[in-house]
């Protein structure tokens, strides 16, 4: 158990994380002015797609920010193009994401 304690706490004393938790509880906050349940289902829609769009930039701001961060040696490693294609499929999703707001 202490260990988990010792984990968090580390984590906790990244900038990053900080700044992580910051945009990912702006990106999930409810709208102040009524419920989603209370507006028409597109609208709803649009609110979550909305929520979805803030929380895939915090992410992909975050993984750039890391990927920035990392030695020449690290780029050359694998590690990095595993890391690099999911942030590519972050992007990706970004962009599907904009196609489908564009619906609305």
């Amino acid at each position: 158990m202490a260990n988990k304690k010792r984990t968090s706490a580390r984590l906790r004393a990244q900038p990053g994380y900080v700044t992580l938790r910051r945009s990912l509880t702006h990106a999930l906050a409810e709208p102040a002015a009524a419920s989603p349940w209370s507006m028409p289902s597109t609208a709803r829609w649009r609110i979550a797609l909305d929520r979805a769009e803030c929380l895939l930039q915090a992410v992909s701001e975050q993984m750039q920010a890391f990927s920035d961060g990392r030695s020449e040696q690290w780029h050359a490693g694998q590690s990095a193009d595993l890391f690099h294609e999911c942030l590519d499929q972050i992007n990706e999703l970004q962009a599907q994401l904009d196609d489908l707001r564009s619906n609305f």
